[in-house]
């Protein structure tokens, strides 16, 4: 099924469907002087109860980790007026995850 346009009050209206849909409705809005740069595509997601709950607890972890980034750049802001770069950031966390491994490591050796 080929794409085609159509113009509305709201703006333009896309059906059809296509495996390179970006390109086509770009060739579309060409006439217009239009082009899309980005898109998004909306998918719905029907979860089992396990793939509902793994969903639940990455969505969750990452948003852990995006506050507790967020405070501590606030916070270094606050105290020394430079920002914490996400680069920094990521190199902190893995040395603590490479730091609490080896100490796990030398406490089960200790043993």
């Amino acid at each position: 099924m080929a794409m085609t346009l159509e113009l509305t009050d709201r703006g333009y209206k896309f059906s059809g469907q296509s495996k390179n849909f970006t390109n086509e409705k770009n060739a579309l809005l060409k006439p217009y002087g239009k082009q899309i740069l980005n898109h998004g595509k909306e998918l719905l997601l029907l979860p089992d109860k396990d793939q509902a709950m793994l969903i639940n607890k990455t969505v969750g972890c990452s948003r852990c980790i995006r506050n507790d980034y967020l405070d501590r750049r606030i916070d270094l802001y606050k105290t020394e007026k430079r920002t914490l770069t996400l680069y920094l950031f990521q190199c902190r966390i893995f040395l603590c995850i490479v730091d609490n491994h080896l100490q796990n490591t030398f406490e089960a050796n200790d043993r």
